[in-house]
């Protein structure tokens, strides 16, 4: 389905290693993602741009995880489906998709996207995807603004669903000590205090990234539909097991909600009003630092859209721009008197091997359904250029 594009990866040791699949409908140029922020002004030479991505306009897949974490690759589904697929190792290919694995951390992928920025002429669009841990539920089980009762609403968030936005904060522009940072513990209801925030532009420049152009806007939204429209794999059975786990502790100990576990639903897609990216150098979790990259994603979305929300409101997504739901950023949590919140026990430990997977299906049903979507318009409903195929084993525990 992903005819003639390139996958290109880059470790964080600098190597690397290219492959080619995906042609797809071009869109107008005037519809296309703006690569404004971080583009280089002088671009690099023809010769250098065709060896290092191709030759032609292509639409930029770019992954962190080239399989470091526990052996399955971000983009794995992706370069699976690619066809016609070759390796770029110092010639110029016709490609129309680069599938970009940078390695984990946001350095690695400044680093790569800076390289690639270089032959921005020659890039269409970029979609950023990947895995994170997600708040539990919208809006959170607790949070601070009233910690006398547990948020309202019982439908959590769950292993596989989907946030699609061009929207992102820095989780770690912020001024703090010791102390502030630990008011109210023990009680995990409580918010972290700082004496700057990422409203504070002069401690590290910009720490909302809110620009955005038309093009940008309709690539999310297409991205958005063809998630919606994907037909994907019920979760396995360790994954059912492990969130009925999750819920069951979150209910008896804490909150005596009944949540509405549906382990069959299918992943749900959160738009750009509902989630942003909170991206962070440190892996956090827990349910203070929860209500901080919830408060920093309303405040993201408020500022892109004009909206007025809440960290009620919304849910905090580390990272990028389509991103699949791994775990749950805190354990279950009980109460214990009053006001007060502890964490649940027996402690529940996130098992990345249920979740992890799973995630990178998800996010990979939304973007080959997105280039299935542009193929099937080209090439009409039976083309079988527009089919493919994810392997999933929804017995495994």
């Amino acid at each position: 389905m992903l005819c003639r594009g390139v996958s290109l990866s880059r470790h964080p040791s600098g190597s690397g290693n290219a492959t080619a699949g995906g042609r797809t409908r071009s869109r107008k140029r005037g519809d296309t993602v703006a690569l404004s922020r971080g583009s280089i002004e002088r671009p690099a030479s023809s010769s250098f741009c065709s060896t290092l991505v191709g030759s032609g306009d292509r639409t930029v897949l770019l992954a962190a995880d080239p399989g470091a974490f526990i052996g399955t690759g971000e983009a794995e589904f992706i370069l699976q489906n690619l066809k016609d697929a070759r390796n770029l190792t110092g010639s110029g290919y016709c490609a129309a998709v680069l599938v970009v694995t940078s390695g984990i951390a946001a350095p690695n992928q400044i680093q790569c996207m800076n390289e690639l920025l270089q032959c921005s002429s020659q890039i269409k669009e970029v979609i950023a995807f990947g895995t994170s841990g997600w708040s539990a539920k919208l809006g959170g089980v607790i949070d601070p603004l009233d910690c006398s009762q547990p948020v309202p609403g019982n439908t959590p968030t769950r292993i596989g669903d989907i946030c699609v936005t061009p929207f992102a904060s820095n989780w770690n522009c912020k001024q703090a000590s010791w102390t502030e940072q630990c008011t109210g513990f023990p009680n995990v209801c409580s918010y972290p205090m700082a004496d700057y925030d990422l409203d504070a532009p002069f401690l590290f420049g910009d720490c909302v990234f809110t620009n955005h152009t038309g093009g940008d806007m309709a690539l999310t939204m297409e991205v958005t539909e063809a998630a919606e429209m994907a037909n994907y794999p019920e979760r396995s059975t360790g994954i059912a097991n492990y969130t009925s786990f999750y819920w069951g502790q979150t209910q008896n100990q804490g909150t005596n909600e009944l949540y509405d576990v549906d382990n069959s639903a299918r992943p749900v897609v959160y738009n750009y009003t509902q989630c942003a990216i909170t991206s962070s150098q440190f892996f956090w979790s827990g349910v203070p630092w929860d209500a901080v990259a919830r408060n920093y994603t309303a405040q993201t979305i408020n500022a892109a859209t004009g909206l007025s929300l809440t960290q009620r409101d919304v849910i905090a997504i580390p990272y990028t721009i389509v991103r699949s739901n791994s775990d749950y950023v805190h354990v279950p949590v009980k109460r214990l008197s009053g006001d007060s919140w502890a964490d649940a026990t027996p402690f529940l430990a996130p098992d990345f091997l249920l979740g992890y997977p799973y995630a990178i299906i998800s996010t990979s049903f939304a973007i080959i359904q997105t280039m299935a979507n542009r193929c099937t318009a080209a090439n009409g409903d039976s083309s079988s250029l527009c089919a493919f195929t994810i392997p999933y084993n929804t017995a495994s525990s």
